[in-house]
């Protein structure tokens, strides 16, 4: 599942380098998504809150969108200007 989600993450960042327009569509896309995945998340272990409460949910997913971002900035160095909030908003 997660790697699925990596892949869908990759796609529509490569997307939007492709054409530059689009880039805050997928920013808030991306963002969506994450959200969606923790309303998700907690929906499917509610019988299990007691031992899987939702702070340690939006932690471990902001954790790994963190990771994953980084990973993609390090392989990607020209991301962090193309995405960053300054440049989506100058275009």
């Amino acid at each position: 599942m997660s790697l699925g989600i990596g892949l869908v993450v990759t796609s529509l960042i490569e997307h939007a380098e492709r054409h530059p327009s689009q880039a805050l569509v997928v920013v808030i896309m991306i963002i969506a998504g994450g959200v969606l995945t923790v309303f998700g998340v907690a929906y499917l272990t509610e019988s299990m809150r007691q031992v899987l409460p939702w702070w340690s949910i939006i932690v471990a997913n902001t954790l790994a969108a963190l990771l994953a971002g980084l990973y993609l900035v390090r392989r990607h160095p020209s991301l962090w200007q193309r995405f960053s909030p300054l440049a989506l908003t100058a275009k």
